[in-house]
């Protein structure tokens, strides 16, 4: 049964939503581009588990402070894991991820998916750790969602990724709401400490709302339909002004994303 714990544990070190993402977006990129292959099951699968894997559970050794509060339920804070037992961990991603991306892909794709690895190291770990830079933090998080559509999609799919990002980017300047104590715990600045809540809901708002937007000038204006279902969300959660809802407002709009892109992956791979 203690096996069976930590397994888990080293599995919770990761978020659920995010290969789900990572994978959606990468089948996206070649579907819309190449068309469909069984080399993009290996290199969705491989960009789910692998590379995204190390990034988000570097995150979560960084952040046991943080974590403590904000999400007492994780591995590393809630006594599942020890440290030590985690980096070991991380270190057997690494060892995965940069030797599986030579096989995997080619070309520029190569240095793409070698960035999602150093742009997680710079996200969490000492000269750069972006996390800690509250205009860049979102922007980094926010990129990451689509890199995937950047790599598989290439230069044909710049633009629509493009009009992608500025959703994410609108998503994740929400992502500090629901971790404002335990940042602040940690010593860091937090969005709400330069700017009001009802400023940051309007960001996000104008965001989407040019991403859907710029969908509509794209060859594939159907995809319009993710920042589209997302506006509603936000507004209704900003409406309602309680304190649940802004906690919990990011994973409504990842979840909202991730259910709204698999609409969109599903009808592509039909169509």
């Amino acid at each position: 049964m203690k096996k069976i714990s930590k397994i888990k544990g080293f599995l919770r070190l990761y978020r659920p939503d995010v290969p789900v993402i990572v994978f959606l977006g990468t089948f996206a990129g070649r579907i819309m581009t190449t068309g469909f292959e069984m080399k993009v099951i290996a290199q969705a699968l491989f960009l789910a588990l692998f590379p995204y894997n190390f990034v988000y559970t570097l995150n979560s050794i960084t952040d046991r402070i943080e974590d403590s509060v904000n999400k007492p339920w994780r591995p590393l804070t809630d006594g599942t894991l020890e440290k030590k037992e985690a980096v070991w961990w991380l270190m057997f991603i690494t060892i995965v991820s940069t030797a599986g991306i030579p096989f995997l892909f080619s070309g520029i794709e190569i240095f793409l998916a070698y960035l999602v690895i150093f742009l997680g190291v710079s996200y969490s770990i000492p000269p750069m750790v972006f996390k800690n830079r509250i205009l860049i933090a979102p922007l980094i998080t926010g990129w990451g969602v689509v890199h995937p559509l950047y790599i598989t999609g290439g230069y044909e799919l710049f633009w629509l990724t493009t009009s992608l990002l500025l959703h994410a980017v609108g998503t994740t300047v929400l992502k500090d709401l629901s971790d404002i104590e335990g940042d602040r715990l940690a010593g860091r600045s937090v969005v709400t400490d330069r700017f009001s809540l009802g400023t940051v809901i309007t960001v996000s708002v104008i965001l989407s709302g040019v991403s859907f937007t710029a969908f509509l000038f794209t060859e594939h204006p159907e995809i319009s339909i993710i920042p589209a279902v997302s506006i509603p969300v936000l507004l209704y959660s900003y409406l309602k002004k309680r304190d649940d809802f802004f906690k919990t407002i990011y994973k409504r709009m990842i979840w909202t994303t991730a259910f709204s892109s698999l609409i969109v992956v599903v009808y592509l791979f039909l169509g």
